[in-house]
């Protein structure tokens, strides 16, 4: 199982990458509402930072935030499911 983000320029296929590794795909679903919570978490970081400066993990989450939100509109949040096969003896 991998959770992922799917965009045009950097992963536009979740299944391709499984396959090429020689994996076969069971199932890759698009989750848009965990791609709300992470919006609203990076927006509520980018928001708050500024008002405690000394928190650094607060810092480091809303410059990652700030990176971040302009590539979620291009994107999908994702949870892909895959399994190695088997070969026969």
């Amino acid at each position: 199982m991998f959770t992922t983000w799917e965009d045009p320029e950097r992963l536009p296929d979740l299944a391709a990458v499984f396959q090429a590794a020689g994996l076969e795909v069971l199932a890759v679903e698009e989750r848009p509402a965990w791609s709300d919570r992470e919006r609203a978490i990076f927006a509520r970081a980018v928001a708050d930072a500024p008002l405690h400066p000394d928190d650094l993990g607060l810092q480091s989450l809303a410059e990652e935030a700030e990176q971040a939100l302009p590539m979620l509109d291009a994107s999908k949040r994702v949870v892909g499911t895959a399994r190695r096969t088997l070969l026969a003896a």
